[in-house]
């Protein structure tokens, strides 16, 4: 299952006849050498399916994976038809997915939970971002800070105004339509005043902290019995609830393959979770005194408001999240040694950072982009259209050359080998075979 912007790959089909094998034909060698044969994409092919069936559009957006697991269930369904499978005798299907595609086969996988002509067995994610939710009224949370906010304005004005501009008051009395008999800054010293800001500006983050906390503990109270309802009581975005999702594999944990050094997973956890990003630089930059400063006076309004904003226009724009979505739950990427929602027992991570980094400074060096045609054009308009038609040679070029280590899974041997041990450790093997286990020698 191939992951967002990547429908028109060739990675997950069969290649055509004469060309280079690709991983969907590789991952067949290497399961054949397993004793598994005839086994990715063939059964479907039989039976008048080719691989374009299961695809799904790729458009990085929610409502495309919902609509792509729906397709995937849809083909996997169609199969069980054609092949005449029962809750007896079921398809048994392995998935191998990338990026995106992962949270695609999850979803899919809800869907055919109660279809006991389908049988999930291996579930292979290839740098797959698992995402989880919980509910967050950020509406009301920008609404106190925006009230907050305009507080403190109000009482940095009156002091500006004692100090600054003592007639301030009666100038725009009549502006007003009122005047006031007593001039607050007559009364105050401009002092007490500064001190007042001061206790403002100290107190407001913990009112800002209690009453945000306060409204979304709210909010979780009242979706908790619809979340419970769907199935999903701790957050996975896609999928169903841990204990289903293990009783689907058959007890077989999800293989994760991962990358530090993948630039999409990195870019997905800074778009979930900016202020992460913001209070590790502070707490590099900055000595105990300028990290006090900052959690007294700066952090209320950079993380609790600045960032919460960034984060929701992220979450819209790199996962697809519709708007009404994002502005109620906060979605990150799930932290696989504390998450609930993808616990270990569900997950198995494997880290190939090395391997995809050998695999990745390997390859082909890029090209400088050829010179554009321009033929019919002479002096400057020659030079001007020769460089406009080179650059954007020279981009898509640039592209096209450069391989991203999010696309470096179905490059590496070393992933290839895993995955392969992974789905022949979980299929049932074929009579007097001797199947290898997903991490060590075969088994008996």
């Amino acid at each position: 299952m191939h992951g967002a912007f990547a429908a028109e790959s060739s990675w997950w089909r069969p290649s055509p006849a004469g060309g280079g094998p690709s991983f969907a034909d590789q991952l067949e060698e290497a399961l054949a050498r397993r004793g598994m044969t005839g086994t990715v994409w063939r059964p479907a092919a039989v039976v008048g399916l080719p691989p374009d069936a299961f695809a799904w559009s790729g458009d990085n957006t929610h409502a495309a994976r919902v609509a792509g697991s729906k397709r995937l269930a849809d083909a996997l369904r169609e199969t069980a038809r054609r092949v005449g499978a029962t809750a007896e005798a079921p398809l048994e299907v392995s998935a191998v997915a990338h990026s995106h595609g992962g949270n695609v086969v999850l979803e899919a996988v809800r869907r055919l939970a109660s279809v006991p002509e389908v049988r999930f067995r291996r579930v292979v994610c290839l740098g797959t971002p698992l995402l989880e939710f919980k509910a967050s009224l950020r509406p009301f949370r920008f609404l106190v800070a925006f009230l907050i906010l305009a507080a403190a304005l109000g009482l940095t004005t009156v002091i500006l105004s004692r100090l600054f501009l003592p007639d301030f008051p009666r100038l725009i009395c009549p502006l007003m339509g009122t005047c006031a008999e007593v001039h607050v800054g007559a009364v105050v010293g401009w002092p007490w005043l500064v001190a007042a800001l001061f206790g403002v500006m100290v107190v407001s983050r913990w009112v800002f902290a209690i009453l945000a906390a306060l409204g979304d503990l709210l909010w979780r109270a009242a979706y908790y019995p619809m979340q419970v309802a769907r199935g999903r009581r701790y957050g996975q975005a896609y999928g169903p609830e841990p204990q289903r999702l293990l009783a689907s594999l058959d007890g077989h944990r999800v293989l994760l393959v991962t990358s530090h050094q993948d630039e999409a997973d990195l870019l997905f956890h800074a778009s979930a979770a900016p202020r992460k990003v913001y209070e590790e630089w502070i707490g590099e930059a900055f000595s105990g005194w300028g990290r006090a400063m900052e959690w007294l006076f700066v952090r209320p309004v950079v993380v609790g408001v600045l960032l919460r904003v960034l984060e929701t226009v992220m979450e819209r724009i790199a996962f697809g999240f519709p708007w009404l979505r994002v502005l109620f739950f906060d979605h990150e990427m799930a932290d696989l040694d504390t998450s609930r929602a993808y616990p270990t027992t569900l997950i198995e991570r494997a880290d190939f950072t090395e391997a995809m980094l050998e695999v990745h400074l390997a390859g082909a060096p890029l090209r400088p982009p050829h010179p554009a045609e321009a033929a019919g054009l002479k002096g400057v308009e020659r030079r001007v259209a020769s460089l406009r038609h080179s650059l954007g040679l020279g981009l898509k070029k640039t592209f096209l050359e450069i391989h991203p280590q999010h696309s470096e899974y179905y490059r590496t041997p070393a992933i290839l080998e895993r995955v392969a041990d992974t789905i022949a450790g979980g299929a049932t093997p074929p009579a007097g075979a001797r199947t290898p286990s997903p991490s060590g020698p075969p088994a008996p």
